[in-house]
């Protein structure tokens, strides 16, 4: 296997389980803060050999929609906890104030540069797409309420601008630092 695709699935493993955990949850929390009359049926037929059933569609669709909520909402966390790694701590404009605390702390190993972060953060922008598109899967369905569809679409679009914006920014600095590269390159040869 290439070194890219262990690290695609390295990067990926995470967040992905966060997705599973969170979908759990959600599960969890509606069954227990709604009160709802669930099951388990099983088939030996099915691919999916248990599956979760309940009594009215109306407990069904309060399931899946805050199931499906909570499980975007612990992918959301996670991308922000990444999102903000690459706003604070990059390495390419890391504030001079923000560097000395962490030194004084022992916490440089929060600092990452462009290709780490911009690595993690395409994958857990992937997955909060993804979880975005179960939900409007499940409210085509009828599966799932609109307003939770909306509200992930909305979540979506701010996250995907706010990752872009430091991109632009790291482009930015790059251009700029470019041609003091160039001349360091050429002064040596």
């Amino acid at each position: 296997m290439s070194k890219s695709l262990i690290k695609l699935i390295d990067v990926a493993l995470i967040p992905a389980a966060i997705m599973i955990c969170g979908k759990v949850a959600g599960l969890c929390f509606a069954n227990l803060v709604f009160n709802l009359n669930w099951g388990i049926l099983t088939d030996p037929n099915n691919f999916f050999s248990v599956k979760i059933v309940y009594e009215t569609l109306n407990q069904q669709i309060i399931a899946t929609s805050y199931s499906n909520l909570m499980m975007y909402l612990f992918v959301l966390i996670g991308f922000t906890f990444i999102l903000i790694r690459a706003l604070y701590f990059h390495s390419s404009h890391i504030s001079p104030k923000i560097l000395a605390k962490l030194a004084t702390n022992n916490l440089l190993n929060l600092i990452a540069n462009s290709f780490e972060i911009y690595y993690q953060s395409s994958v857990w922008l992937i997955m909060l797409w993804l979880a975005f598109f179960a939900l409007f899967i499940n409210v085509l369905l009828g599966n799932s309420f609109v307003w939770t569809c909306i509200t992930t679409f909305i979540s979506n679009i701010v996250a995907t601008t706010l990752l872009l914006r430091d991109v632009t920014k790291e482009i930015k600095i790059s251009k700029k630092n470019l041609p003091k590269i160039a001349n360091n390159n050429f002064q040596t040869s």
